[in-house]
């Protein structure tokens, strides 16, 4: 409940202050820093995927919001099968001459691969565990697969910290297959 909090609480703060036309003033959303146990645990989908498509609209609430189109490759926790297609959600983008940004809210782009650590908001779609650090972007190098969180935008703090340096659960870059296989562990630790 703690992560919940400080996550409505960092978001309405970023909200409001785009809001209000103060985003200069906003460099940086107030985020939990989440290790790969708190993201797998809060996570109700672990999926490998590619974003397919893009769009931005107004939701319910009349914010902007962006939703991405992805098809599963690989389902390591939750009901998703491989080919299947999820929406993802973010906060921000732009619809006609309106725009709104969300500092730490991931981006995505057509046809990049994401491990995606996602909890439903309903029925409809997916919102990444942990702002952008449950967005962990999937790049090749030399032959192989690697990944790491992207956390521009973000100030990560630990509860209760005594000063260290908060990082994401794979800040520095990691190899996609060593990362899954750690993944696949906890799940079956979690169940």
């Amino acid at each position: 409940m703690k992560l919940r909090f400080s996550l409505l609480a960092s978001t309405f703060l970023a909200l409001t202050l785009a809001i209000t036309g103060a985003t200069s003033a906003a460099r940086a959303s107030i985020v939990e820093a989440l290790d790969l146990d708190a993201l797998v645990a809060e996570a109700e989908d672990v999926v490998l995927a590619r974003v397919i498509k893009q769009w931005s609209h107004y939701d319910e609430r009349g914010r902007i919001v962006t939703d991405y189109s992805m098809q599963v490759e690989e389902t390591q926790k939750g009901k998703s099968v491989a080919g299947a297609a999820l929406t993802v959600r973010r906060l921000g983008g732009v619809v006609g001459d309106r725009g709104m940004r969300i500092a730490g809210e991931p981006t995505f782009r057509v046809g990049e691969l994401v491990l995606l650590f996602g909890r439903r908001d309903g029925e409809t779609y997916l919102r990444p565990v942990g702002m952008a650090q449950g967005a962990m972007r999937v790049f090749e190098q030399n032959g192989e697969r690697w990944t790491r969180s992207d956390t521009q935008g973000m100030a990560l703090v630990r509860h209760g910290a005594s000063g260290e340096k908060a990082r994401a659960a794979a800040q520095e870059p990691r190899r996609l297959s060593d990362l899954m296989q750690q993944v696949r562990e906890l799940v079956a630790q979690q169940r």
